[in-house]
Order: C-alpha cells, then structure tokens, then sequence
C-alpha cells in the first residue's frame, strides 16, 4: 500500500512539472492579450469620444469651425430658439446663432491670454472672433484662419484656364480658402451698399446682379477679366485703408477718388459682359459719371459694426503671411488645444448660474511669497542670477520656436535675434536643419550680432560662459565642440540668440504698458511710474510659486461666472431681466453689471486662510501689505486668519483666540466680516490642517474646493465649473457622490526634472 502511494504521488508530481510551463505559459497569454484587448478598447471608446483629437496647433485649425456648436452642447445653457433652425437650409443660420453665442467666450478667452503676455497684440487681433450679429449670410471666422488665403485664391484665379466649376472646385479644396472668397464678396457689397447712395449703390447693385448672373450661367471667366483681380484688390485696399480711419475732409476727398479709381478699373479692365441687357442702367451710370455726382455724395462709415467690417476687411486683403503658427506661445497653445478638446467630452448638460450649486474655493496660506518686492528681483544669488532674470530665461520672449527662427528674404538668410529658450528632442531635427543652413552662409553685420548654443539654462553675463558653439565672423568665432555631435548627446541645451541691448522675454508685457520693447527691465524698476513697476513685479509673481498667481487663477471662477450671467440674460423669464437677440452677444461692461456681479457672488466664494496674516499685520511684515493690496484687487477675496488677543484673567495674562474674516473695503483698508472665538489655541496638530480647519466656516455654498499654492486655474476652464458641479447631480452608483476629483494641472511641474517627479508622485 505504501509504495502504491508513493508511486502515484509520484505520476502526479510528474504530470505537474510537466504541465506547470504550458498553464504558466497560457496564464502569460492571457495577460498579453488582456493588455492588447483593453488598448483595442481603451481606443475605441477614445475615438467614439473624440478624447485628444486636437493634439496640435494645426488640429486646432482644421476643426475651429466645429467649435461653436460644440461649445452650445457642452458648454451653454440649453436655448429654446436653437433648436428652431433643424432644417438643411436653415444650418447657416444655425451655425451663425452658434458663433454669435460662442464669440463673445473665445473673445474673452483670447483678451485674457493677451492681459496674461502669452500673445501679443497682432495675435489678439487675428484671434478674435467677429460678433456675427450682421448681415452677412455666412459664418465670419477668425483671421488666423482665413490670412493670406485671399492672396493664394487671387493666385489661382489669375493663372487658371479652367472653366467656373474648376476653378471653384480648386479653391474649395481649402475650406477656409473658401470661406476668405465669400466673405470678401459679401463684405465688399455691404461696405459700398453702405457708404454710397444714389446712382452709387445702383452701380454695385448692378456689378453683384452681373456677378450673380454669370455664375448661374457658369460664365464668370468669360464675363470677368480674372487676371485683373490684383488691381481689383489694390484698389479696395486702398479704399479701405481710407475708411479705417478717423474721418477728416482729406480723407473724405481721399475716399472719393479711391471710389472711382475702382469705378474705373472694373469698367474697363474686368467687365466683359454684354451691357445691352441693362443699358439704361449703364447710360445713367455714364450720365451720372460724366456729370461728376456718381460718387459725390460718400456717407463715412461711423457705426462701430459697420466700422468693424472695414478694418476687418482691410486685414484681410493686406495680411500675406500665413498665420498657422498663430499663435506662437506654446502655453497658449496648450491651453487653446486643452479647452478645445473638452468641447467634445461627454459632462453634464449646464444649469443656468442662478440655478446652479454655490460652490467656495479654499487656499492655505502661511508665509510663502505673495508678492515678489523690487528687491527680491534684483537680489542675485551665489551664481550671480536673480530671481527676474530666471524668470525671463523659463518664460523666453513668451513665445518662439525652433522653426520661427530663421527665414528666407530676397534670397537671403535672416533670423530674429530677440530669441531664447531650451527646445525639446522631438525640435532636434529642426534644430539640426537650422545649423545646416546657418553654416551653408556667410553671416554679415556691423559686428554686434554674436550667435552661440550654450549648454547651460542660466547664464548671467553671456561673456563669462564659454558656449558649446559660437558662429559667425563677428565677436567670438571657433566651435569647441562639433554641435551635430553635441546634438547626440543631447549636451546642447539652450539656443541664444542675442543682440546687444535687447531686452529678452518681456515683449508682450513691455507692449501692455506701452513701453518699448527695448526697454530694459532695471528702467522699469527704477522708474518713478510706480504703476509700471507694480505691474512689473504681477508680471514676475504669475510667473512664479506665488500667492498672487493662485488668487489670479481662482478669481477666473468669479469672471466666468459674471460673463455668463450677463449673456443669459436673453433666457431670463423676467421680462424686465431680458434683454433682446441684438444684445445677447455685447459683452462690453459685464465686469461692472451690478446683477451679474451679484450673481457672481451669489455662487462663489472665495476664503484664503492665511493664519498669521493678523501678526504680519502688526510686525508690519510686506506679506501682510502684498495680502491687503491682492485684496484691494480682487473685491471678493476674502482672507481668514487666527487673532491672538492678550487679556487679563485673575490678575494673569491670557490668550484668546479669535478667527476673523475680512475683506478690503472702498477704502483699501481692511474690513472685519466675522470674528469668531475660539475654545482655544488652534494649534493641536499638523499646521496646514489646522489652518483649514479653523476657517472652513467662512466657506458657503454647497462644495468645497480646495486649492494648494502651486496650481494655477485659466478663463477658459473656469467656464466648466457648472458642468463640473452638475455631476454631485448626476446617478454614479447606489449613492450620490461627496467627493469629486478632478484633473490638476500644477504649474510648479516644469521648472525641473525634481519638481516634476514631485508633483507626479503627488497626483
């Protein structure tokens, strides 16, 4: 019996060493196909839900146009007279109710990246969206999208020897090409409707009734000289030019001329149509024009939408360069592409404010940097860099790219010397490509341009720090390393371009307050305009670990919230709350509506608890003036903090301890909300929770929030906290949710590889 037992044991031993392998094997295999199968499926449901479609500025482009109607999906409350236009031959009118509602969002997203320096002026303007509130039967988009797209049609036009259908056909293959040609048609023929009367607005009634005619007929290259479109352009150029302008009695004149200039060019260099059919249209013209009243009387164009219509036309027919690098900055960038991605996400339909959770954003405070003094900028450390130095060489310029440095001009080689920043290894091919092409030429100048590559991130004086490369036959020459080989091994870090006497980094915000862009930064701290150098020390703390940056962020909740309110205006029940279709989308002045203000404060509140705010007061420490002073800026911050009162009890002395809120009042001075005694000292563990914990009864509403002094908040997400609220509302399982996380984007991540370890180990 007992070898029987041991015989078996041991067949089952055997069969189990034999197939232990295969049953290892096959669990491996399942693992394997697991991972595939849940990828297959992750990107699957990705797809379906469009999550990172728009993964790049050129993405962005290309779908733009679907934006506004996305944007009243998700992000708009629902409007009744939207769902009126559901036949095909109303979807114009549909897609233009959805621009005119989503321009006046994009246009405040756009001026708040120019207010924070990530774009300059020129990008403000080609990203702004017109109010789509005209007369135009069609959809005005953004000039970023339609610049130099004029000029490329004109091109084709002129040398196609298609037919109309061809011709059309090749122009349209580029959208928002298309879309250039009809707004320029549409434009001009309102603009001269507008401005003439009289035998005039007969004879741009009669051009368009010819233009119209042809194209039914399928004849415009018969009946239009095409390869005189470059006069046409000029001439409407310089008309509009004219009209841009404020009006004067030259000026006037100016128009006048220009006016018959183009009367002149159409009726002998473009028009080749049979004028019988309407002779005594063309007589009366010739009469009128003969006589010297065709175009006498000219009404200058003074209503701001009319005038709106002129300046944008003139940019369209005067701007040549693309603008698909628009815009520059790749903050901006990645702001503009994240907002656009959450478009198309899948979140809770939107509640009007009135109706929805009242909500408070909570931020700890101890004695951090609230402010950055004039000081503590120009402090140098042992490396001889100060603190608004660094910040200019992390923030290079506010923009730029590999590729946007050198270009071609009359066949020579130039680049733009105002240039810094470290590029990444996916630009090295760009990079590769420059240094080919910088050394394929010979460098000429008056011997201040000096081109080098260094491999250091911060450099204090450029002539102290032997660069990696240095080219050009002017100030130091020589390579010390061979910069293809540097390239390799990723030893390069940094382009510099620099040019004796510029200022680096600061072009946007020098532009904001009107100052040169050669102004240097140490003229601006010395300056006796003490607004300049105030907005010079904002512009260094949003740019660092600051608490003036957090408040910024989080004050957008309070903007967006205002902004939507006083556009919902149109939905109100209250007839004397409403207002009509005209003023849905104006947007001027919302900041100072008193009811959208109040509603605003209705819904969001805003508590930073800082807890020895009442002591820095007293030692009269410049944190507390910095806290007072984002207070006298922000009407609705609020600040929370531990008071600490001596008394006499019994003859001993006696603490007492009182949590107050205050707030800055018309004065600028602080003004006591609420003071609260405490059963005792505070202070019983960990300091920041006890410094939450004392004031979360200043806090209302029906959510809480809470943000640390690294994170940042943008406009253009502050626009979704309605939506991000609506889900305590929504059926996520057997009980209603209490705690929500949400997506952090913590600013302090890419100043190092050791910050960005931390803030990933802290998500």
């Amino acid at each position: 019996m007992l070898l029987s037992f041991v015989a078996d044991n041991h067949n089952a031993l055997a069969v189990a060493s034999l197939w232990a392998p295969v049953v290892a094997i096959y669990l491996l295999d399942i693992y394997l196909f697991y991972t595939i199968l849940s990828a297959v499926w992750g990107f699957l449901l990705g797809a379906r839900d469009r999550l990172g479609e728009i993964r790049s500025l050129e993405a962005l482009h290309k779908l733009f146009e679907q934006f506004p109607g996305a944007f009243m999906n998700t992000l708009h409350v629902p409007l009744p007279n939207r769902t009126r236009h559901s036949s095909s031959s109303q979807d114009v009118e549909k897609n233009k109710f959805d621009a005119a509602r989503f321009a006046p969002f994009w246009n405040e997203i756009i001026k708040n990246l120019r207010e924070e320096d990530y774009i300059a002026n020129f990008e403000m303007e080609l990203l702004s969206m017109p109010k789509n509130s005209g007369n135009l039967p069609m959809v005005q988009l953004p000039l970023f999208l339609l610049a130099s797209k004029v000029f490329l049609a004109k091109d084709i036009a002129v040398e196609s020897r298609d037919s109309q259908e061809e011709l059309w056909e090749r122009i349209s293959r580029d959208e928002y090409m298309k879309y250039a040609v009809q707004e320029c048609h549409h434009t001009i023929k309102h603009i001269l409707t507008e401005i003439l009367d009289g035998e005039g607005r007969t004879w741009v009634k009669q051009i368009y009734a010819d233009i119209d005619k042809s194209i039914e007929n399928r004849s415009i290259h018969v009946d239009f000289q095409l390869s005189k479109l470059p006069i046409v352009i000029s001439r409407v150029t310089a008309l509009m030019g004219i009209l841009k302008e404020v009006e004067t009695p030259l000026l006037e004149k100016g128009a006048v001329e220009a006016v018959q200039d183009l009367y002149d060019v159409v009726r002998h260099d473009v028009l080749s149509i049979n004028k019988r059919d309407n002779i005594e249209t063309w007589k009366q013209l010739s009469e009128a024009w003969t006589a010297g009243r065709l175009f006498a009387n000219l009404k200058w164009p003074k209503d701001a939408e009319l005038r709106a219509l002129v300046k944008r036309l003139y940019s369209l027919l005067t701007i040549k360069d693309s603008a698909a690098n628009i815009p520059k900055n790749l903050e901006a960038r990645r702001r503009l592409e994240f907002f656009a991605n959450s478009l198309f996400m899948a979140m809770p339909k939107t509640r009007p404010v009135r109706e929805m959770l009242s909500f408070s954003v909570f931020t700890p405070y101890y004695s951090e940097t609230v402010l950055y003094s004039v000081a503590e900028l120009q402090k140098k450390n042992e490396d001889g860099i100060s603190i608004l130095f660094y910040l200019q060489k992390i923030y290079p310029g506010e923009g730029g790219t590999v590729l946007e440095v050198f270009s071609f001009s009359s066949g020579g080689l130039g680049w733009n010397p105002h240039f810094w920043r470290s590029f990444q290894d996916w630009e090295l091919e760009a990079v590769d490509s420059f240094f080919d092409l910088l050394y394929s030429y010979l460098l000429q100048g008056n011997g201040l341009v000096v081109i080098c590559v260094y491999s250091l991130v911060l450099l204090g004086h450029i002539e102290d720090i032997d660069p990696v490369v240095c080219c050009g036959p002017f100030g130091r020459t020589g390579i010390l390393r061979p910069w293809k080989v540097s390239l390799q091994l990723m030893l390069i870090e940094s382009c510099v371009f620099f040019k004796e006497g510029t200022q680096l980094g600061m072009e946007n915000f020098l532009a904001r307050i009107g100052r040169d862009e050669n102004t240097l930064d140490q003229e601006i701290l010395k300056s006796t305009n003490v607004n300049d150098t105030l907005e010079l020390r904002f512009w260094a703390s949003y740019r660092g670990q600051t608490l003036a940056r957090t408040v910024r962020g989080m004050m957008y909740y309070r903007k967006a919230l205002m902004l939507q309110t006083y556009l919902e205006r149109i939905t109100s029940e209250d007839l004397e709350a409403a207002v009509s279709v005209n003023d849905a989308t104006e947007t001027q002045g919302f900041e100072l509506s008193p009811a959208a203000r109040a509603q605003a404060d209705l819904k969001f509140t805003y508590v930073v608890t800082c807890q020895i705010y009442g002591r820095q007061k007293e030692e009269q420490k410049p944190e507390a003036a910095d806290i007072a002073l984002l207070m006298q800026r922000n009407e609705a911050l609020r600040v929370a903090f531990i008071d600490d009162v001596e008394n006499l009890k019994d003859g001993k002395a006696h603490t007492e301890f009182y949590s107050k809120l205050v707030k800055a009042d018309i004065n600028g001075k602080d003004k006591e909300i609420y003071s609260i005694k405490l059963p005792g000292n505070p202070k019983l563990g960990e300091g920041k929770p006890e410094n939450q914990n004392h004031a979360i009864i200043f806090t209302r509403g029906n959510a809480v929030q809470t943000i640390d002094m690294n994170q940042d908040n943008y406009f253009e997400e502050a626009l979704k906290v309605r939506n991000l609220l609506e889900e305590f509302h929504s059926d996520h399982g057997i009980r209603p949710p209490t705690i929500l996380g949400v997506r952090e984007h913590v600013f302090t991540g890419s100043v190092s590889s050791l910050a960005f370890i931390h803030v990933e180990s802290g998500g």
